[in-house]
């Protein structure tokens, strides 16, 4: 746990000389003032859309739990936009640049996707059950190995 801790404090170190190399750039560039007024509107968009995006995945949650669906999907979904305005949030133009990104459809239902996908890798079969339902099974109707003790009515599967 140390060990992952301590490469997340060197990445968020790199992340912020990176960012500040791209900030110095930008307003030999443009100009300082244009490019503390882009960070300032980037950050404040952050800020209201996180305040949104907490809410909003709060609610739909809430009415999943409430109607008795898995809340799986809007978990995952929730995340990923509260991720995208944390992101635009965190004062930078990469990060920024990658918040405004996730909020694009396709990028937000890839990034959603990804984040399933790497949970169901994590987490028990169980909490993914209940999370999300019963996971698809692709099945191959095939010979038994010669060293499994089962019957012949075994059924060799891949769990998708």
């Amino acid at each position: 746990m140390a060990r992952r801790f301590g490469r997340f404090m060197i990445g968020a170190a790199v992340l912020a000389v990176i960012e500040l190399v791209i900030a110095i750039w930008l307003a030999g560039q443009i100009g300082a003032g244009w490019t503390l007024l882009i960070l300032v509107v980037l950050s404040a968009l952050g800020a209201v859309l996180l305040r949104r995006e907490g809410l909003r995945s709060w609610r739909r949650f809430r009415s999943a739990v409430n109607a008795g669906e898995r809340p799986g999907p809007q978990v995952v979904h929730g995340l990923v936009g509260l991720g995208a305005a944390l992101l635009l949030f965190v004062p930078g133009l990469l990060t920024g640049i990658a918040g405004l990104l996730s909020l694009l459809p396709p990028v937000r239902h890839g990034l959603a996707t990804w984040l399933q996908n790497t949970a169901s890798r994590r987490l028990s079969p169980k909490v993914m059950n209940d999370l999300f339902g019963p996971r698809q099974v692709r099945v191959q109707r095939g010979p038994v190995p010669p060293d499994s003790t089962s019957s012949s009515d075994a059924i060799e599967g891949e769990i998708v």
